[in-house]
């Protein structure tokens, strides 16, 4: 038994209406009274295309990856729904509409999956069937959506970390942050958010070298800078101060106080403290790659992020502070999962586990392994890119503290189709964003009640 790969909105019953006729009696007939035949196998569709998955390699390892598993068996045919990227959208939600959805879909990410929160299956009650022993079973929480359960396996995580340069902070004679989780800052004092804007600040230099620290320093003529959240979004910068979402349960706008906070913290991190650089959000895009531009000591990135470092050749990873008491190692992660609509769960759910536990699949996903037994290799070639010496292990113990919710997770409103993807709710966070980005002398408390307040009207 081979892959199919599925023509877009044509089924099998119209393929077969366009044939000539249907097959004669006799080239297949009933067969005579006790005669036995093989049942036919189950069939399970597995769509690919909305994240992850669609590019030639990748394809060619899920095509192979099928066929194996087919052969290897003759009760479940796994079949492929790939309509490619473009497309995919579009004919998943034909798909839907039609009741006619597949029964495994993925890889996709927390904010892909979460447009399709309510046809995600718990697959949680299943998970008691398999090996689970080379998982982390944080991979797994990190799924856990509240009043929903587990809705996916992992196949690929991007764990956060604390990426500093060491040049820096050796010309600062600033000791490295920690690496480890249970270790505490060099003075001995506990790694927390105010520790490492402490840090920061001693990093944060003018023109003449004075630090943020000191009553010289020329604001208006920064030249370093202490920290940065790369690349991040309203909510990557609100994880910090600990898990969170902008909606409550029963659908209404929310803003968690410890995000209120992390708003604060970070707007006096650019005005006021100054150890973090301004104009990070610009037409609803980062700007620039500031830590690889060698201008900032410490950036809170992904393991996706070794894609993009390369000028910064002595740089590490530390672990993530904590806020109040708690570490919140926000992640980034891949996952494929099962609809709820599926009449097959036993049987879609053996195909998933096949899938996404092949090591062939989970390197052509380019994410870090979720297995452990996988990980040395994963490490071994990065190694290879980054012969500076880098503690990867920090990837791995950060995956002890994701966000649950996840900061991608869904938020209601308005979708749009046209090019790419995008929320109503994610346009206003961006613009909120961008203000405290970008704007000297805002009134912060004044932005945070208009913004809850413009989400509860997306939201409604």
């Amino acid at each position: 038994m081979t892959a199919f790969r599925a023509i877009p909105f044509l089924s099998v019953a119209l393929v077969l209406a366009a044939c000539d006729g249907p097959v004669p009696a006799e080239q297949n007939p009933t067969p005579p009274p006790g005669s036995s035949t093989a049942p036919a196998p189950v069939e399970i569709r597995w769509f690919i295309g909305l994240g992850t998955g669609t590019n030639p390699e990748q394809y060619y390892a899920e095509v192979d990856a099928v066929e194996a598993f087919n052969a290897s068996q003759e009760g479940i045919e796994i079949v492929i729904d790939e309509p490619g990227a473009s497309l995919a959208i579009d004919v998943l939600a034909t798909m839907i509409a039609e009741g006619n959805p597949p029964d495994i879909l993925g890889p996709v990410g927390h904010r892909v999956a979460s447009v399709y929160s309510s046809q995600w299956m718990d697959i949680e009650p299943l998970l008691s069937d398999y090996d689970l022993s080379a998982y982390n079973p944080a991979v797994f929480e990190a799924w856990r959506v509240p009043g929903r359960g587990i809705v996916g396996f992992p196949a690929g995580v991007y764990p956060s970390a604390i990426f500093y340069n060491r040049d820096l902070f050796d010309a600062a004679g600033v000791p490295y942050p920690p690496h480890g989780y249970d270790q505490p800052y060099a003075d001995g004092e506990e790694w927390t958010v105010d520790k490492m804007q402490e840090v920061a600040m001693l990093l944060t230099l003018d023109a003449t070298g004075r630090n943020a620290y000191d009553p010289a320093f020329d604001a208006e003529d920064i030249v370093q800078y202490g920290y940065v959240p790369l690349w991040a979004l309203a909510s990557d910068v609100a994880s910090l101060f600990g898990p969170g979402s902008f909606v409550d349960g029963e659908g209404n706008g929310a803003l968690p106080e410890q995000w209120a906070q992390a708003f604060r913290w970070y707007y006096d991190g650019i005005w006021a403290s100054h150890f973090v650089p301004g104009g990070l959000w610009v037409d609803g895009e980062p700007a620039g790659n500031p830590f690889d531009e060698g201008n900032v000591a410490m950036a809170h990135s992904h393991s996706w992020y070794t894609c993009c470092v390369g000028d910064v050749v002595n740089w590490d990873l530390a672990a993530v502070p904590a806020y109040d008491g708690q570490v919140t190692a926000k992640l980034h992660a891949d996952m494929i999962g099962l609809f709820r609509s599926t009449e097959r769960a036993e049987e879609a759910m053996e195909a998933l586990y096949y899938l996404a536990t092949q090591p062939k699949l989970i390197d052509a996903w380019h994410g870090m392994p979720p297995p452990t037994s996988l990980q040395a290799g994963f490490f071994a070639e990065l190694d290879e890119r980054f012969p500076q010496g880098v503690d990867w292990q920090v990837f791995v113990d950060g995956l002890d503290y994701p966000d649950v919710p996840n900061h991608e997770w869904w938020l209601p409103g308005e979708r749009e189709l046209g090019g790419r993807t995008t929320w109503r709710a994610d346009d206003r966070l961006d613009e909120f964003y961008a203000l405290l980005s970008n704007t000297p002398g805002l009134d912060v408390e004044a932005e945070l009640e208009a913004l809850i307040a413009d989400l509860e009207a997306i939201f409604d």
